[in-house]
């Protein structure tokens, strides 16, 4: 669908060599994922000679175009810059936009894998309503990323997950990030009448692995798995 902004391809005095040294490669990385440059300007709105500049390096979007851009498609990429986070445009407590960490830690959806704290690689912005609707509080999220492919088809592997992390107990039917024995997995959680739990993987090459109610104690419930996202 299209979505209203101001085309005009006049750039804005600020953030013009930002925009040349990442937008560029960003919107490639979108553009092909909607199918080509054809696809994108239909399913968008955005004139295919403004498109093609913009890809060329030609030319630049103004600063609300491409930020327009990037809520439209649910592509973040590269598109936040620490200036937009300094000025307010997304991260402050006014903006519409919530940035949320992306830690380098890897939660395994095969045999799993042992979480190295590492500090933060990057910000990626989410809408705050949008977190509201889900029921996140932006402080209590954290993006991690699935290695393995013991949730496919719901959770690709290499795909990115937001985590709701204000979520510390086990709940029935929920894809949770757990911490066990040192280990991060990302495993579907069912509850027993007789107080086991099953972690249960998607992928059916994965049998369920049945822990006993006295074992529940070793397991650390990390955050919920509220989205996922992956580059195609």
């Amino acid at each position: 669908m299209p979505f209203n902004v101001n085309m005009d391809e006049e750039n804005d005095t600020d953030g013009v060599d930002w925009f040349r040294e990442h937008f560029r490669h960003s919107l490639r990385s979108v553009v092909d994922a909607y199918g080509g440059n054809q696809a994108f300007s239909e399913e968008f709105g955005v004139p295919l000679g403004s498109l093609n500049n913009w890809l060329r390096g030609k030319s630049e979007p103004r600063l609300s175009t491409a930020l327009a851009l990037w809520e439209a498609t649910g592509f973040d990429v590269e598109l936040i810059d620490r200036r937009l986070i300094q000025e307010n445009v997304v991260g402050g407590e006014d903006s519409p936009f919530a940035l949320i960490p992306r830690h380098e830690v890897s939660a395994s959806a095969g045999p799993g894998l042992v979480p190295v704290e590492e500090g933060e690689t990057e910000l990626m912005a989410f809408r705050r309503d949008w977190l509201h609707r889900i029921g996140v509080n932006p402080r209590q999220a954290a993006l991690i990323v699935a290695t393995g492919d013991s949730m496919e088809p719901s959770i690709p592997d290499g795909a990115i997950m937001l985590l709701d992390t204000a979520i510390t107990e086990v709940r029935n039917g929920w894809i949770c990030a757990i911490v066990r024995d040192g280990e991060l997995l990302v495993k579907r959680i069912q509850k027993k009448l007789d107080g086991s739990v099953l972690l249960i993987s998607d992928n059916e090459r994965y049998q369920a692995e049945e822990i006993g109610e006295d074992r529940l104690h070793q397991l650390h419930i990390a955050g919920r798995v509220r989205w996922v996202g992956r580059a195609v």
